[in-house]
């Protein structure tokens, strides 16, 4: 998670400089700084880092392809290239869900060379160089998927997904305002549509890519839900939850007037943390370490615990345990 915060501020400093050839070294530093500061406040990231799963090390592993993505398009060699193709492979073998991201990248790749090319050549941005290393990781990738597709499709049909309720339409706007916190979300949404407005023309290309990163996955996952079966589950898009923290931190950064910014920052900030006081205070989650261990003190030495409801919880316990 620390190393998380670390190649946040990497990757976003690295998008705004690379990305446009007027950019201002200035905003990009402010942009990835503030950023860090936001993810690094964040209730749902903090929690995943303490939590013994497979996101934190997922978004570690997302996040450091995307570094190495980024620095793909502008600089040429194949350690880049390679460090990108192995982190975009090692993030898929940790969870399947980082596809969304990846997605996401081709979906820029796809629109950088068909809307944007003369622009990018202006920046003298590469377009093999990224596309290479998603290519390089999809071969290693799809053989792999395939040979264990029956497995998935088998658990689909078997109910595995079933405690999944559908959504809305517009569940994206109520899955940000979830992982944000009601109270920061507000002031962030008006940052990341500040930014937007006012990046639009001088960092057009960044900008794209944000987007890109924000949306993708969650029109994926919406594709998904509704075509073959409910998947909307906050955990599933932790990656375009970063990105609007991203757009939140590029808003910030564009403001001129450096009391506001920083009056904003605080703002955000301090009702990012609330929200983590509120949490740690009364604890929405289950508290598995603290049931396992009532439950193993209350117990007789040889006796069997049941726990119910079936299904995940079980592997909760038996780590636990």
């Amino acid at each position: 998670g620390t190393l998380s915060v670390v190649l946040v501020f990497a990757s976003v400093r690295e998008i705004i400089r690379s990305f446009d050839a007027d950019a201002d070294p200035l905003t990009a530093e402010f942009a990835g700084a503030f950023a860090a500061l936001l993810f690094a406040c964040n209730l749902q990231f903090i929690t995943w880092d303490r939590t013994a799963r497979m996101y934190g090390p997922m978004l570690t592993a997302m996040l450091a392809q995307l570094c190495f993505f980024i620095r793909a398009h502008r600089r040429p060699g194949i350690l880049n290239c390679a460090a990108a193709a192995i982190f975009t492979i090692l993030a898929i073998a940790i969870n399947y869900t980082a596809l969304f991201f990846f997605a996401a990248e081709g979906v820029w790749l796809a629109g950088l060379l068909t809307f944007a090319s003369a622009r990018a050549a202006a920046a003298k941005l590469s377009f093999a160089r990224p596309a290479l290393a998603l290519v390089a990781a999809a071969m290693i990738v799809v053989p792999l998927a395939a040979a264990t597709s029956g497995v998935e499709v088998g658990a689909l049909h078997g109910g595995a997904l079933e405690w999944i309720q559908r959504q809305p339409p517009w569940w994206p706007l109520r899955a940000l305002n979830v992982l944000t916190g009601n109270a920061a979300f507000w002031p962030m949404l008006e940052l990341a549509i500040y930014g937007i407005a006012r990046q639009r023309s001088h960092r057009r290309l960044a900008i794209g890519f944000i987007l890109c990163w924000l949306v993708t996955p969650f029109a994926i996952d919406l594709l998904v839900s509704y075509a073959v079966t409910p998947f909307m589950i906050e955990r599933y898009v932790l990656a375009s939850l970063v990105a609007f923290l991203v757009l939140a931190a590029v808003g910030l950064a564009s403001i001129r007037w450096n009391l506001a910014r920083w009056a904003l920052a605080i703002l955000v900030v301090a009702q990012s943390l609330a929200h983590i006081h509120h949490h740690w205070r009364a604890p929405a989650d289950i508290q598995w370490r603290e049931a396992v261990q009532f439950a193993a003190a209350a117990v007789p030495d040889g006796q069997k615990i049941a726990v119910m409801p079936p299904g995940e919880p079980l592997y909760v316990i038996d780590y636990y345990l």
